[in-house]
């Protein structure tokens, strides 16, 4: 198969709390619909609220406990492989969530080879002073967990290995949408995404 003639990905988004990466997932979904690769998107957060609908407030926007967050995890792989293997070529699937072990990511990673999907890691990269007001005002909203769950997954995070693709979320929307849609544009192509110049 040529470079770019195998239109079917698995898009993995890593980083911290609050670096944007549900945001950057929303964006890569709608812009890769809109150029013709049919995408299904799956957060972490969205199986986590599927599998535990009783949860307290306080435990949703809390630190996960252990074995939810192994439950969560094992749950999308399994919802990811099975959606390829009844869902015939191109279809393609945005997943975001911190993946903060590299043994989580690399399940994926196998999940896109014996499905003969194409593998994209992305990782959303924020300075601290953007991510704590992002993640303060989040947990306001009652949109997402505050800065304890951000220093927890800091204590723990592995940088992600291999091909990485960084995407730099410390400005505006309009920077980040540009970004991406460079991204989309050189996936569309066939071109090495790994080569785009921010």
């Amino acid at each position: 198969m040529e470079r770019g003639e195998n239109r079917s990905y698995l898009f993995c988004i890593t980083g911290l709390p609050g670096s944007g990466k549900s945001t950057a997932a929303d964006i890569l979904s709608e812009n890769l619909t809109k150029s013709g690769i049919h995408t299904a998107h799956y957060t972490t957060d969205g199986i986590r609220d599927k599998l535990y609908p009783n949860l307290s407030d306080e435990a949703r926007f809390g630190n996960w406990e252990p074995g939810e967050l192994d439950t969560v995890y094992n749950c999308l792989s399994m919802l990811i492989s099975e959606l390829f293997r009844y869902t015939p070529h191109p279809f393609s699937v945005v997943t975001d969530g911190t993946f903060r072990f590299e043994a989580q990511r690399e399940r994926l990673r196998e999940i896109a080879l014996y499905t003969d999907r194409q593998f994209k890691l992305i990782k959303v990269d924020a300075d601290e002073e953007i991510v704590i007001p992002r993640a303060e005002q989040r947990l306001t909203q009652r949109q997402g967990a505050g800065t304890p769950n951000y220093y927890s997954a800091k204590g723990v995070y592995e940088e992600p290995a291999g091909e990485v693709f960084h995407i730099d979320n410390n400005g505006n929307l309009s920077n980040l949408e540009a970004q991406i849609l460079r991204f989309v544009s050189k996936l569309h192509r066939g071109i090495d995404v790994l080569q785009i110049k921010m």
